[in-house]
């Protein structure tokens, strides 16, 4: 997908992957599409799991920076009290 004044967020294994990156921006106000690449999953239709080419999340690119920003956040309501190793992927 390469749609004018939309740029390429990050590409993600899963649709639930992608899906939740694009609740969270959307939560905070910022559109987001995914292009599926593929219209079915390793394991059949309907199923939200990896894909050979992964599912590409894009974003206005004038928000691109602060849509990477608020990924790269700690959202308000993890608990302040976690070790850092356990806020790490």
């Amino acid at each position: 997908m390469n749609a004018p004044g939309w740029s390429v967020l990050n590409t993600y294994a899963t649709g639930f992957e992608a899906d939740f990156v694009m609740a969270r921006l959307e939560a905070e106000g910022i559109p987001a599409v995914r292009d599926n690449h593929e219209s079915t999953a390793l394991f059949g239709l309907g199923f939200q799991g990896a894909t050979r080419s992964g599912y590409t999340v894009m974003v206005p690119t004038e928000v691109l920076g602060e849509a990477v920003a608020l990924l790269e956040s700690v959202p308000d309501d993890v608990p302040s009290d976690l070790p850092d190793d356990e806020l790490t992927p």
